[in-house]
């Protein structure tokens, strides 16, 4: 009995650990994998999952090669990493790809919405990022529109910044552009990132700054979504995932490299 129970124990923290845990691999896009603009992954853990969390970076002359913004596209069951700006994704590109499984305290999704922007971009609001400007962070687009809404498609290149004014960090696109509500970010903490016990400066002492505080409770990641602050009442897909309620999200004609697609672009094949 005693040795059962230890065995039970032994399986129990490695199903704990592979779930808190990052798997990599090495995605290289080929003719076996690519259509127009994203290349797909198949391998367990990732198949079949929406709720995935997902970073990857371009390794070699990768960053050469391919000269897009890149996310991570869920369509049809598989994710794929992608061109978010439709630009056909070129051969022998090189990823290094990192995933969990499911959400958690150090990786989540986090949702752009109208009271976490602001004049520097998007603001995350987490325990573990607030007035910690020595954190390491990394972010990556998450588009899904097959399994949850809002949703909304950013051509433009992103990157994550620490705001000493505000104590948070925030998602900005790196030419400047608006972020546009509804677009999804994977964020993924480094584990033993110092947490900074420096208070934050008041935003009012910097005029670039939001005219008031980011919002709070926007970026606590919840399970099973991980998405920052879902309803009390989701609907759920046919396979029971719980998504959050649709909400409306007013469409800019300026913004023509954004998408609030219905479904898919229909020039992508599954």
């Amino acid at each position: 009995m005693k040795t059962k129970t230890l065995l039970g124990l032994i399986m129990l923290f490695a199903l704990a650990a592979s779930k808190g845990n990052a798997q990599e691999f090495t995605l290289t896009t080929t003719n076996a994998n690519v259509i127009s603009s994203k290349a797909s992954i198949d391998m367990p853990g990732l198949t079949g999952n929406p709720l995935a969390i997902i970073v990857a970076t371009p390794l070699g002359n990768t960053a050469l090669l391919n000269t897009h913004p890149i996310g991570a596209w869920y369509y049809s069951g598989k994710w794929n990493i992608f061109n978010s700006d439709h630009a056909v994704m070129p051969l022998g590109a090189k990823y290094k790809v990192q995933f969990f499984k499911e959400p958690g305290p150090n990786q989540f999704m986090h949702l752009v919405t109208q009271q976490n922007l602001g004049a520097e971009g998007s603001y995350i609001d987490n325990p573990a990022l607030n007035n910690n400007p020595n954190a390491q962070v990394k972010i990556f687009q998450n588009y899904a529109p097959e399994v949850r809404t809002p949703y909304r498609l950013n051509g433009f290149e992103a990157q994550v910044a620490y705001s000493s004014a505000a104590g948070r960090w925030y998602i900005a696109n790196i030419n400047g552009e608006a972020m546009g509500r509804g677009t999804v970010y994977n964020v993924v903490i480094t584990p033993g990132s110092g947490v900074s016990t420096t208070p934050a400066t008041s935003p009012n002492t910097n005029p670039s700054a939001p005219s008031e505080h980011p919002p709070s409770n926007t970026d606590v990641p919840t399970a099973p979504t991980g998405i920052e602050k879902p309803n009390p009442v989701a609907p759920s897909t046919p396979g029971g995932i719980p998504l959050p309620i649709q909400t409306q999200i007013p469409k800019s004609p300026t913004r023509a490299n954004w998408s609030l697609r219905p479904e898919p672009p229909p020039q992508i094949a599954p």
